[in-house]
Formats: structure tokens, C-alpha cells, sequence
């Protein structure tokens, strides 16, 4: 953080390429928010290409 101090944070990440098919899609979809419902997270983030994973991204996704 910018003021020094440390958080801890759990995020869901999860990944599901563009070119997946429909099917595969709406289940990683379904699976996703089961799992996050079930660990009590309120942030998940969903990426489908390399670029959305970088760690400048996720933290700015995190804080917003």
C-alpha cells in the first residue's frame, strides 16, 4: 500500500479463453460463482487472455 501499510487480501482468479466452447463457458461460469459463494469471497476476477493476469491489473482491480 501506498501509506506502508500490509493487507492480505484471498481473490479468485479464474480463466476461461475466449475461444472456449458455450457449454464450457456458462459451466466455468456456474463452477466460478459456487466457489466463490462458498469460501465467502466478494472478489473474484474473471480473465480470458494473458495480459488480464498481469499484476499491475489484478492490484488495481483488487483496491478498486
Amino acid at each position: 500500500m501506498k501509506d506502508g501499510s500490509v493487507k492480505q487480501k484471498l481473490v479468485y482468479i479464474s480463466w476461461c479463453p475466449d475461444n472456449a466452447a458455450v457449454r464450457t463457458k456458462m459451466l466455468h461460469g456456474s463452477t466460478t460463482n459456487t466457489v466463490k459463494s462458498k469460501l465467502g469471497l466478494d472478489k473474484g476476477l474473471q480473465a480470458s487472455v494473458p495480459s488480464e493476469c498481469e499484476e499491475e491489473l489484478l492490484q488495481k482491480k483488487i483496491l478498486a
